[in-house]
């Protein structure tokens, strides 16, 4: 008796659908699992794991997940740095901005004071 547990979608590097099949292996392999796909030509591959192989496997498994963990951290590391540039540039725009909002009046005050002051009358 077997069990259909789903569908990996898209998995491998060419994007093929994969089947996972839990079945019975008898006595002496105990529960297992098969991996079938269809391959470049056409026809059905297929790849049965008793648990003992499963375990085997799980030392590079995790490798292969660590590998990618690290990948993806230094990633997210770069992407920080670079928000944070991106951040101190953004500050010392409003830095200047607001700089120029204090300064415009003293300056606008200090021509008045020494050009004087011109009014226009609007009708």
């Amino acid at each position: 008796m077997s069990t259909d547990l789903g569908t990996l979608v898209a998995t491998g590097s060419r994007d093929v659908r994969m089947s996972l099949t839990r079945f019975y292996g008898g006595d002496r392999k105990g529960p297992c699992l098969q991996l079938t796909a269809n391959m470049e030509d056409g026809a059905t591959g297929y790849i049965q794991l008793s648990a003992a192989d499963m375990v085997a496997l799980l030392p590079i498994f995790k490798s292969v997940i660590d590998m990618t963990l690290e990948a993806k951290k230094n990633e997210a590391e770069q992407a920080i740095r670079e928000n944070e540039a991106l951040r101190k540039t953004i500050i010392e725009d409003i830095r200047g901005v607001c700089q120029l909002a204090i300064s415009q009046p003293i300056f606008d005050m200090a021509m008045i004071l020494s050009l004087g002051k011109s009014e226009i009358e609007h009708d």
